[in-house]
């Protein structure tokens, strides 16, 4: 019993001699296993097997008693609970487990901590977007939390940036848009209509290049014939169409006061006028090339003033002359009177003249080729039987599909004389 107490104490494995299947020696045995272990030693090898006593599983091996040479069953039994060698390793499974579900835990707290840190900045940037939408544009977004939400919010924020200034620039557009469609109604508004000169048919077209164009012409009938204007405001928009306003009120002025004058006795006062208006008022760099004509009832033409070439074309053989424009360009200097004289030339009965601005002559196809003087004037000499409403329209129409894009204002003005019959 001592060897087998020392030998359950060092190793943990309990030893019971069994003689004819009754324990005989054994070490400490509270509950009694060496008793109830001695009926199975007869069927125990030496493998080691597993068995239950008392609700509990143990492992068992049979060994032989060195030295025994007797004839009776003598054997040495060894015991060890599977439960209690297996107890350590539950425990361990359980706090690993444990540890599991607690790191588990913390890491899920540890994630939403994160996500909430991160996802809090980006509610606030969705927050910002929604202000956006509603049209507060000065507001801007907090740039904090991690770079690459901060990158997104200072993005955003140039975006509203330039949101904001995009809308102030366009209700300052809207505002000139508005502005210029006054412009052109009042541009439009007074230009000349049902226009009756006794003795002559006239028709005219302006098309501008722009929203406000920067051609001027006019017709005012008088006693014995008419006055007839024809400009360019240098460029074109709303500055040239202004001038050009003060162009046309001007020369009504002067034509009323002295409807008898000669053209070059009016553009000097004219011209004066502009200049003081262009360079002193507006502070613009800007020229206007014009020529007026006195256009008499008796087909005497008397003109002043530098604008394009005048085209007439005669009843009798459809030929076209291109009469010279002399003098210089208004608004450029204050005086321009020394260098302003009188031209005239002669119109026949069924003749036809020509007025007209650079856009016509100077339009380009696709090829960069001019209409040019020599279409103009073929243009004109082919339709001399027509109407001059019809000349205006059809000339009008061959520049236009001569054009690629319109880069400037386009204006005709057709004049044919009746006769002196006729202005009776």
């Amino acid at each position: 019993d001592r060897v087998a107490a020392a030998v359950q104490r060092q190793t943990g494995t309990g030893v019971a001699l069994v003689l004819d299947g009754a324990a005989v020696a054994h070490g400490p045995d509270e509950l009694g296993l060496a008793a109830a272990l001695a009926p199975m030693t007869a069927a125990l090898g030496d493998e080691v097997v597993e068995r239950t006593l008392q609700g509990e599983r143990y492992l068992l091996r049979r060994a032989r008693v060195p030295g025994y040479t007797g004839e009776r069953a003598l054997g040495a039994v060894f015991f060890e609970s599977l439960d209690e060698a297996l107890a350590t390793s539950r425990a361990l499974t359980r706090w690993l487990s444990l540890l599991a579900v607690l790191g588990v835990l913390v890491a899920a707290g540890l994630a939403w901590a994160i996500a909430r840190r991160l996802s809090r900045p980006v509610d606030r940037l969705v927050e910002f977007t929604r202000t956006l939408a509603a049209g507060q544009l000065d507001a801007r977004a907090p740039a904090d939390g991690p770079i690459e939400v901060q990158t997104l919010a200072l993005a955003m924020n140039a975006m509203a940036g330039e949101l904001a200034r995009s809308r102030a620039q366009l209700a300052v557009q809207e505002r000139l848009e508005r502005e210029l469609e006054i412009a052109t109604r009042i541009q439009t508004s007074i230009l000349p209509r049902d226009i009756v000169v006794p003795g002559f048919t006239v028709a005219a077209r302006m098309l501008p290049a722009s929203e406000v164009g920067g051609d001027y012409y006019d017709i005012l009938p008088v006693e014995d014939g008419c006055w007839l204007g024809i400009g360019d405001v240098a460029g074109h928009g709303l500055t040239a169409g202004l001038v050009m306003l003060m162009v046309q009120s001007l020369i009504a002025v002067l034509v009323q006061e002295r409807p008898d004058a000669r053209p070059a006795q009016l553009i000097p006062a004219l011209n004066a006028i502009l200049h003081r208006n262009i360079r002193t008022r507006l502070e613009q760099d800007e020229h206007v090339t014009l020529t007026l004509l006195r256009v008499l009832g008796d087909g005497q033409v008397y003109f002043a003033g530098a604008h394009e070439d005048i085209v007439v074309c005669r009843a009798a053989d459809g030929a076209c002359e291109r009469v010279e424009t002399p003098g210089t360009w208004l608004g450029v200097v204050p005086d321009v009177g020394p260098a302003m004289p009188d031209a005239s030339l002669q119109l026949r009965p069924g003749d036809l003249m020509l007025l007209y601005s650079d856009g016509v002559t100077e339009a380009m196809d696709t090829r960069r080729q001019q209409f040019g003087m020599d279409r103009l004037c073929g243009a004109l000499a082919a339709r001399r039987e027509l109407p001059v409403e019809q000349i205006c329209t059809e000339l009008m129409a061959a520049v236009a599909a001569w054009t690629d894009v319109q880069r400037d204002d386009v204006t005709l003005l057709v004049l044919r004389y009746l006769g002196p019959a006729a202005t009776a």
